[in-house]
């Protein structure tokens, strides 16, 4: 199972779908509410937030009875991951791509770049140069069809999802999301882009969470949207 990121779809994973490294297994991308081919939420202020959502997947994977299986999300999409946890998810392996969680002490301004605008995403409507300078920030990629993707997407969101949903965060409607990864007993990876812009890369390397073969990969020519690059290119 893919989960996107904030303000993107399940496009995002469009390049992966495409892989013959995928061709044994089952893909499922999910659009989150408000995002992509999904609807609005008729209950906003309760779904636009991480529990919320963490709630809202749980019940669509747990729905499907699909047997083994793995997580895989991308920025927001790994605190989604992080949430669903106490709902009782039981997954094989989960990796977090782009991974930004937060808990006790761990807030957004303990792994943020400073010098990074996201001010984008801070609101419901922005400007097409400020979707645009976001979008070059976390795509880092020299392809103009995937920027392309990312303003299509963005733009596609469903007011009020920003609006509220970074209201709840700075409101503390999230839980400990570092707690609840380590009460899991699944192997956990975690992959960031080397050139990544939005969040340091490094704030996990000393943060006590189990780490699939005792690293947090950097993966080389990639920025926070780890995974838009062509799968075989990431082995």
């Amino acid at each position: 199972f893919f989960i996107h990121g904030n303000s993107t779809s399940s496009a995002t994973w469009k390049k992966q779908f495409s892989s013959e490294l995928f061709t044994a297994y089952r893909l499922v991308a999910i659009d989150l509410p408000a995002h992509g081919s999904s609807e609005a939420s008729p209950k906003p202020e309760k779904d636009y937030t991480l529990a919320g959502l963490a709630s809202i997947l749980t019940e669509v994977i747990q729905d499907l009875e699909m047997g083994p299986y793995i997580l895989c999300g991308s920025s927001l999409g790994t605190n989604i991951l992080a949430e669903m946890i106490p709902f009782g998810i039981d997954p094989v392996g989960i990796l977090f791509a782009g991974p930004c969680l937060m808990g006790e002490g761990l807030g957004m301004d303990k792994f943020s770049i400073p010098s990074t605008d996201i001010s984008a995403l801070l609101k419901d409507e922005s400007s097409i140069e400020a979707i645009i300078n976001y979008g070059k920030l976390i795509c880092h990629s020299t392809d103009p069809e995937d920027l392309e993707l990312f303003k299509t997407d963005f733009n596609k969101v469903q007011p009020p999802f920003r609006s509220l949903f970074i209201n709840s965060i700075f409101s503390g409607n999230l839980g400990d999301e570092i707690k609840q990864v380590n009460s899991i007993s699944c192997p956990l990876a975690w992959v960031f882009g080397a050139d990544e812009k939005v969040v340091d890369s490094n704030y996990l390397d000393e943060i006590d969470v189990p780490k699939w073969k005792d690293q947090v990969f950097k993966i080389p020519v990639a920025g926070h949207s780890a995974l838009k690059l062509p799968a075989q290119e990431r082995i």
